[in-house]
């Protein structure tokens, strides 16, 4: 993920990725930014990805240009730069990003230099160390291929426009299958360049494609009940953090929590449901919980589930399972002490077969404090 700061005015925020060009006249204060964030301390240069981009008029001077945008943002070398778009336009200066239209309102092109001697100037840049990886920018399968057959390095990515609306499969599997990394400029579509100058309507503004965000993607169970596919975990969260971020979690739209009584925090997860379905936030058929019986409670699988739902002050539970394939030891129900014994060894217990630990998971089911029952860590491997 990359932060476009194309209409980001002065001073705002960058990203861990950030991308950059000489078009969008704001190098400089990319820079500013740069500089504090490193020497505060907050981030190191190394962390950082930094792509910028050879603007169209200065296709023939492609080292001036790409010093001076390092100038501008005070930096040694770049991660990715790129050939903004395959039109080599009239030279006005450099770093001089003026329109690509003559004055008869025609692309003012600059036909003696070809793509060809532009990418050249390019894969210097990489042997003189100013630039790790190049690309290029709005090129179709044509000049794709033709920039691969002329280059000694071959282009690393190609950015551009794909969105819902405009989903370019044929120049997107080319690209991939010659090992040109894709990424978009304009992945939600209707970007400022596109609504002012196409009038083309934003995706996040499409009414069919809103009403297909709003649907909880799901994939139905064998038991023939339907699983969100994004669920929340809540392992190794501290107790006060749970509740905010149960809730807040739900008003974000996340309907499905993965909980297990080895997590130790299945109370504070029912304090945190039951203000959601007091206060109205949602409802309980809305929600999607699993919890899991500990390897001590094998043989108190129901005694360990209605404990597990009275923590959780549910009724029923969504999805149960056994954590994992061993029998343990039994210390009481509801207490998750370690597997191992004092010699530091397994503690299991013979006595209880997997067998007889799911006869009684599908006895949760015939008495309806569970809907679905199932398995976890059930294969080669072992714990130790």
């Amino acid at each position: 993920m990359g932060a476009n700061i194309g209409k980001s005015k002065d001073g705002e925020v960058i990203e861990r990725r950030c991308k950059r060009m000489a078009k969008y006249k704001n190098e400089e204060e990319v820079g500013e930014a740069l500089k504090e964030a490193f020497n505060s301390g907050l981030v190191k240069r190394e962390d950082l990805f930094i792509t910028t981009k050879l603007w169209n008029s200065d296709h023939g001077h492609v080292v001036e240009a790409c010093k001076d945008s390092l100038r501008k943002l005070q930096l040694d070398y770049l991660d990715l730069y790129l050939v903004h778009f395959p039109v080599p336009t009239r030279h006005t200066a450099i770093g001089k990003t003026a329109s690509v239209l003559g004055e008869d309102g025609v692309l003012d092109i600059d036909t003696t230099i070809s793509l060809e001697t532009t990418w050249r100037a390019m894969e210097d840049l990489v042997s003189m160390g100013l630039v790790r990886s190049i690309g290029i920018s709005n090129y179709g399968v044509i000049m794709v291929r033709d920039c691969l057959a002329y280059s000694k390095i071959k282009p690393a990515v190609n950015q551009i426009e794909t969105h819902p609306y405009f989903q370019r499969d044929s120049l997107v599997k080319f690209c991939q299958k010659h090992g040109v990394c894709v990424t978009a400029h304009t992945p939600l579509g209707g970007a400022a360049a596109n609504t002012e100058l196409f009038g083309t309507v934003s995706c996040l503004d499409d009414q069919l494609l809103k009403l297909e965000a709003k649907k909880k993607m799901a994939i139905t169970l064998n038991s023939g009940f339907k699983m969100p596919i994004i669920g929340l975990g809540v392992w190794r969260m501290e107790s006060q953090q749970v509740k905010d971020l149960i809730l807040n979690s739900i008003k974000i739209g996340y309907r499905h929590f993965d909980c297990a009584a080895d997590y130790k925090n299945e109370a504070e997860v029912g304090v945190a449901l039951k203000e959601a379905f007091t206060s109205g936030l949602v409802k309980r058929e809305d929600l999607f919980i699993t919890t899991k019986l500990w390897n001590s409670d094998h043989g108190h699988v129901i005694e360990a589930c209605k404990d597990s739902l009275k923590k959780l002050q549910l009724d029923y539970l969504d999805l149960y399972l056994v954590h994992f394939p061993v029998a343990t030891r039994h210390t009481g129900v509801g207490t998750t002490d370690s597997a191992l014994g004092e010699d530091g060894v397994l503690d299991i217990d013979t006595t209880i077969s997997l067998e007889t630990t799911w006869r009684a998971m599908e006895d949760l089911v015939s008495m309806g404090l569970v809907r679905s029952i199932g398995i976890r860590f059930h294969c080669c491997w072992l714990p130790g």
